[in-house]
């Protein structure tokens, strides 16, 4: 038999925590707390404290990284920075050729319900983008060095998460779904 500090911080009893925090009921209780004066005061004393001090300054590091990104973005130079990326992006599509319509893709889309496969997270329809199991990258590559256009069919691209798909990057994975 454990004891109830060995509990407390066991595995298990934080993933049943995480389990309920993501319920129906959960959610509402959370809501409901987070509203409340002593969760309030709570998160004030905390932000006192030599972890919160820690944490707001890397989360005000990120926002002034963010909003230097953004201010770059509007300069000349970042703006002629931003449509190379999109050329470049473009020239890599143009050296292959994707043989399903736009319908394929939409059905495939629908048929997953909006459900990443990778993490099987809702993200929804409108958030899903498409991954090329063959990367682009590496058929860019094979075209520069063959001539030779790779043809990419409805059974090569599959739904993913923003997430999944950027972590993924220029990787080979099999399809789950």
């Amino acid at each position: 038999m454990i004891n109830r500090k060995e509990y407390d911080n066991s595995e298990f009893r934080k993933n049943k925590h995480k389990e309920w925090r993501q319920s129906k009921i959960g959610k509402k209780y959370m809501k409901k707390y987070n509203a409340s004066d002593k969760a309030i005061e709570q998160r004030k004393e905390y932000m006192k404290s030599e972890r919160g001090k820690d944490l707001r300054k890397k989360y005000d590091a990120y926002e002034k990284r963010k909003l230097a990104r953004k201010a770059y973005r509007q300069t000349e130079k970042g703006k002629e920075v931003f449509r190379m990326l999109v050329r470049r992006r473009e020239a890599k599509k143009n050296n292959c050729i994707h043989s399903f319509s736009t319908e394929e893709w939409q059905n495939k889309i629908k048929a997953g319900n909006g459900i990443c496969p990778e993490c099987n997270k809702n993200v929804g329809i409108n958030k899903i983008t498409m991954d090329h199991i063959y990367p682009l990258s590496k058929a860019n590559e094979d075209f520069l060095n063959t001539g030779i256009k790779r043809i990419y069919t409805i059974k090569d691209i599959e739904p993913l998460c923003l997430s999944c798909n950027s972590s993924k990057g220029n990787k080979i994975i099999e399809v789950c779904a």
